[in-house]
């Protein structure tokens, strides 16, 4: 299976393909984040060679910030998704470095003619990575599950469905009991390959909600359950619901999770994920063909004893608006605010203030502090003191 291929093909769920490929773009991001750390480690010398240089800056730059805003309403028409090496944030240690090196190469050029031009098209690339990271936490989550399936195009299932009919064929007369255990050993196998190991650690809650499930007969006599599979077992509970007797993997969630460590995940990892999918699928083909009530069967989540974190309503909701028209509005805010600039996102509150939907605050901090609990953006651009040029204008 050629994975790289399948997932350029699969990065885009539209119809039309897109008027960027999101390889050749990452690529690109790559090239820039060279050249500015390059330069700025060893600055080249004569004015032929920095002008070689930031040109090529300057015009990788262009088709950069074209093809991201593409992306960009790809992404918030939930189209694709994909994720990019350098941060619009300086929150991990390549991007800070790397807009250590943007810093470095301004002061380095500051006096040259170049040097607004190439300000402005740097601070355009990481607005739109920005804006690229906002609509990825906004997504609505059915792109992971399309995203998932457009992923899984280029897996030939033909083994896995043979190797099935066989293990069937073996186990004769099938029981239900019969059908678990090979569920059981199914979810073992793609455990072992390692790949539920990348996801955040888990509590000790999520361990103790999942272990009734494998201190079971079902699990194989001469397998050991060790502490580091009951927390691959909490991880792969993440991404699956049980429903009656059989375990159904949710694709908004496994495709998420495909999407989140996808770098780290090699043609064979992808394989696991797959066949994963499929025997489990298999084997609950059987078991509502035996007992076609669990198709109705509500799911059942493990019974984590954790809390439930409720989401905290905008602070400024006028007090005449009912809670179900609030909630529309708060959740109309956290859209404009994904999405919008400053200008845009200060009028909206104006309207929604002319109409009485809302208060204004007489202190500009209060009102952009809670935006960006909200989610709005606060770095470049997007900073306090941009925000009171704007606020009540």
């Amino acid at each position: 299976m050629n994975n790289n291929s399948e997932e350029i093909e699969g990065s885009h769920l539209g119809g039309a393909m897109p008027p960027y490929n999101l390889d050749d773009l990452s690529t690109k991001i790559r090239d820039i984040s060279k050249l500015v750390t390059n330069f700025s480690k060893d600055p080249t010398e004569g004015e032929d060679t920095n002008e070689m240089f930031l040109g090529s800056l300057l015009g990788l730059l262009d088709k950069t910030n074209e093809q991201l805003s593409f992306y960009l309403e790809d992404l918030r028409q939930n189209k694709c998704i994909e994720s990019f090496k350098v941060s619009s944030k300086r929150n991990k240690k390549d991007d800070k470095d790397f807009w250590k090196f943007v810093d470095m190469l301004f002061e380095e050029i500051k006096h040259l003619e170049v040097y607004q031009t190439l300000k402005d098209k740097v601070g355009r690339f990481r607005a739109l990575l920005a804006e690229v990271e906002k609509a990825m936490r906004n997504c609505d989550p059915i792109v992971f599950e399309k995203y998932y399936h457009n992923s899984k195009r280029g897996f030939d299932k033909a083994e896995v469905v043979n190797d099935f009919n066989w293990e069937l064929y073996k186990n004769l007369p099938i029981t239900d009991k019969k059908l678990c255990v090979m569920q059981a050993k199914a979810v073992i196998k793609a455990i072992k390959s390692g790949i539920f190991s990348f996801d955040d650690e888990v509590s000790k809650d999520e361990v103790l909600a999942v272990r009734p499930e494998l201190e079971t007969n079902l699990v194989p006599s001469n397998f050991k359950i060790t502490e580091e599979f009951e927390e691959a077992y909490a991880i792969f509970r993440r991404c699956a619901d049980k429903r009656g007797i059989m375990l159904v993997l949710n694709y908004k969630r496994y495709g998420k999770y495909l999407v989140d460590h996808k770098k780290k995940l090699n043609d064979d990892y992808f394989k696991a994920i797959f066949e994963l999918d499929t025997r489990l699928h298999l084997i609950n083909q059987e078991m509502e063909n035996r007992y076609p009530e669990l198709v109705n069967t509500p799911v059942e989540q493990p019974a984590v004893n954790q809390p439930e974190v409720k989401e905290e309503l905008f602070h400024f909701i006028h007090p005449e608006i009912e809670d179900e028209e609030a909630w529309k509005i708060h959740r109309a805010i956290k859209r404009v605010v994904a999405y919008q600039g400053l200008p845009e996102i200060c009028q909206y509150l104006k309207q929604l203030a002319d109409n009485k939907k809302i208060m204004l605050p007489q202190i500009a901090e209060r009102m952009y502090s809670e935006l960006v609990r909200l989610g709005m953006y606060d770095g470049d651009g997007y900073s306090l003191r941009n925000f009171r040029n704007f606020y009540k204008r």
